[in-house]
């Protein structure tokens, strides 16, 4: 009973859970696993699971495994953290993975949670575009106005400036740094 309770809950999570060996071999590989790698278990069980990977975590897999379990030293169990996967038809994806060990008296079982980030960085950049897009916007605008309406009045002023200063007056100066300012901003 406890055992068919825990299939059943392994199978309808809704991220992907995929159990391997010390070796890499997968042992089991549920529904969602299923659907997001595009494999059927009986595909990958019994493989090393290395088939969902890419290059270049595919050919540096089994020698972290191996210097994990000769040192103990964790790059990725216990930790998640975002890699890349790779589906039966060659196509790759962001994904989340977190990995947990298991020992028990009679086997030792890593377990690796899945799940597809595609979307969230579709989304991701969508915002940057749309940031990337408002700010070229913002600075248009304030060119088109802010920037039109300064150079007005920076000439309106540097004119009076002139005038001030050709007949004498001693506001002539401050015009005058008026214009600069203006200019300067």
């Amino acid at each position: 009973e406890s055992e068919a309770r825990s299939r059943s809950i392994l199978e309808t999570t809704v991220d992907a859970i995929i159990t391997i060996n010390p070796r890499g071999i997968i042992k089991s590989f549920n529904k969602t696993a299923e659907k997001l790698f595009g494999y059927n278990s009986t595909e990958v069980i019994g493989k090393n699971v290395k088939v969902l990977m890419p290059d270049p975590y595919k050919s540096e897999h089994d020698d972290y495994m191996d210097h994990y379990l000769e040192t103990g030293e964790r790059k990725i169990i216990g930790i998640g953290r975002e890699v890349t996967g790779r589906k039966k038809d060659g196509s790759t994806f962001p994904m989340y993975l977190a990995v947990s060990e298991v020992k028990l008296p009679d086997q030792h079982i890593f377990t690796g949670i899945v799940r597809d980030i595609s979307e969230q960085r579709r989304l991701e950049q969508e915002v940057l575009r749309i940031s990337e897009h408002e700010r070229q916007r913002i600075g248009q605008d304030l060119h088109d106005g802010l920037g039109q309406m300064l150079t007005g009045i920076g000439l309106i002023t540097k004119n009076l400036s002139h005038q001030l200063a050709s007949n004498g007056h001693e506001l002539a100066k401050d015009a005058d740094e008026i214009s600069s300012l203006i200019k300067e901003a």
